[in-house]
């Protein structure tokens, strides 16, 4: 069994820091939590999803896991229930953590074929900088994965609390991984660290990218790119604002790739 396992997560306003605050106001996360979902099955009929959220956030139509996470902020609330998944469900399957703000292009049931490891995640290669927005967790050996996000989890804890508002998920998983970087440099290639199979892919490529176009791109570029699609597509920063675009773009290639 797989599982897509997707944060979305209300803000608190008495919590949260500026990015957050700014973020949750300008885009619709709830709406692009549902787009999500819907362009899962569009590939994946075979691929559970489900939310993981806190005790209060409003979420309807999906399976749903909780976690009583108050007085926390949306990233330590991200951090926290992440981990408490994998802990509780890795014995009943491999899992796909990302968030909200992704469209599903690809079949996303290979990403487990071919390569041995406990835990796969994304590094830009160019900046050596970790990108968390899709995390694959295998299940072969759940001591082993429960352990990379029980490092993780503690690295995060120990983060003074102005690092753990906006980017400590990927630097919590960055503090985890460095001291396996070679000359300040990452490979595409399984690392061994700490006894934990650790795959480290390159962001940016075929498993999962952003958008390479402007929306007015031309059409020669756009027919380009639709045909070079990578599994998960992603709406980060300021492409958020394209969400409707991409995604009726994207869901209209798929029918006309079915016939419909």
């Amino acid at each position: 069994m797989i599982t897509m396992c997707s944060v979305y997560i209300e803000p608190s306003l008495e919590t949260e820091g500026n990015e957050v605050t700014r973020n949750a106001a300008e885009y619709d996360y709830s709406k692009m939590l549902d787009c999500l979902g819907e362009s899962l099955k569009w590939h994946n009929d075979d691929i559970n999803f489900t939310v993981l959220t806190d005790n209060k956030t409003n979420v309807h139509g999906h399976d749903i896991f909780r976690m009583n996470t108050d007085g926390m902020t949306v990233m330590e609330s991200f951090v926290h229930v992440q981990t408490k998944v994998v802990s509780e469900r890795i014995g009943e399957g491999k899992m796909i953590l990302t968030g909200c703000d992704h469209i599903v292009c690809g079949d996303l049931s290979s990403v487990f074929n071919g390569i041995d490891f406990d835990v796969a995640i994304g590094v830009r290669m160019n900046r050596g900088k970790v990108n968390d927005s899709l995390v694959v967790v295998n299940d072969a050996r759940p001591v082993k994965a429960n352990d990379f996000f029980r490092r993780r989890l503690d690295h995060y804890n120990e983060m003074r609390q102005d690092e753990r508002v906006w980017w400590g998920s990927q630097d919590s998983y960055f503090k985890v991984m460095k001291p396996f970087r070679e000359n300040c440099q990452w490979e595409n290639k399984v690392y061994d660290m700490y006894g934990i199979k650790v795959y480290v892919y390159p962001y940016g490529e075929d498993w999962i990218s952003n958008s390479k176009y402007k929306v007015n791109g031309s059409e020669e570029f756009m027919d380009e790119y639709l045909n070079n699609l990578p599994l998960l597509f992603d709406l980060r920063g300021k492409a958020k604002a394209d969400h409707g675009y991409w995604y009726k773009l994207l869901k209209k290639r798929f029918n006309e790739d079915r016939g419909n």
